[in-house]
């Protein structure tokens, strides 16, 4: 089955003869009936009725008309894309992070960005906490949001955007929902709904929330989304940065982490080379978070 078939069955089908639908493909009216013929014993069903006073679709050629409309307009749509005349090459700025929240008070940047580097198109891509610094050594991504690790990353550099605190995200009708800010101790016989160790803070924190835990308390997710899904369904309390915490519609409460301290959010990037446009998008993300 080629495109030129698919044409010459759509052609048949919209004229309902053979010679009208010939001169509309510039053919001679065999080769129209030769392409209809290959068609239909690829495909083993008779696609048209025929005689010498009518020609119509067969329940199979009507079934089959939507499936070749939507296979032609995808193939028509590829070619046009790339004999379109549009003099900017398009440029892929690829953006790692962990949730899509965190970018949202970001919303200046890109259109500063949008508004000097019309050919940038930004390509933003989630993946786990760990795998970010992974994909942006490999090359994968050309920067990263994420909370600042302890241990030094290998040729990468880091810009601070800010200090967040850590909050404990708990349903409004929890106990330690009217506190003013709740202890490691308050959360000693607590469930916890842990996403990430980077998000919870520095090893020692993490060490303290998750000792004495048994498996039944703790409920492990892979994005800071279903951290929130499953705090509010009751499985627990996420401990999440305060700058991911931005869903206000969602029957929650964040209340602080007392003497937890605050954790540096930032972008990692490896290298600025021949990237001004990744150079300013640095800068409006500092701009931004300033202001």
């Amino acid at each position: 089955m080629n495109i030129f078939q698919l044409e010459c069955f759509l052609a048949v089908a919209a004229h309902l003869n053979f010679a009208k639908a010939a001169e509309q493909m510039n053919i001679t009216q065999p080769a129209i009936t030769h392409q209809i013929q290959s068609l239909e014993k690829e495909l083993s069903v008779k696609l048209f009725l025929r005689s010498t006073r009518f020609v119509e679709l067969t329940f199979e050629g009507t079934v089959f008309l939507s499936d070749a409309k939507h296979i032609v307009m995808i193939s028509r749509a590829a070619v046009n894309r790339f004999l379109s005349s549009d003099p900017e090459e398009i440029v892929t700025l690829s953006i790692g992070c962990y949730s899509f929240s965190g970018l949202l008070q970001y919303t200046d940047a890109f259109r500063r960005l949008s508004g000097k580097y019309k050919n940038v198109h930004p390509k933003i891509s989630f993946f786990s906490d760990s795998q970010l610094l992974k994909r942006l050594e490999d090359g994968h991504i050309d920067v990263a949001l994420k909370t600042k690790i302890d241990a030094k990353a290998n040729g990468l550099h880091y810009r601070e955007l800010g200090k967040v605190r850590p909050l404990c995200v708990m349903d409004k009708r929890h106990p330690l929902a009217g506190s003013d800010a709740v202890s490691i101790d308050d959360l000693k016989e607590e469930k916890l709904v842990l996403y990430t160790p980077d998000l919870a803070g520095p090893p020692k924190l993490q060490k303290e929330l998750l000792s004495g835990k048994k498996p039944s308390q703790l409920c492990f997710c892979e994005s800071v989304e279903t951290s929130l899904l499953l705090t509010g369904a009751g499985y627990g309390i996420s401990i999440l940065p305060e700058n991911f915490y931005l869903t206000r519609e969602l029957d929650m409460k964040a209340v602080p982490l007392a003497d937890a301290e605050p954790l540096s959010f930032g972008l990692y990037y490896k290298s600025l080379h021949e990237k001004p446009y990744l150079k300013d998008f640095i800068d409006y993300m500092l701009q931004t978070a300033v202001s």
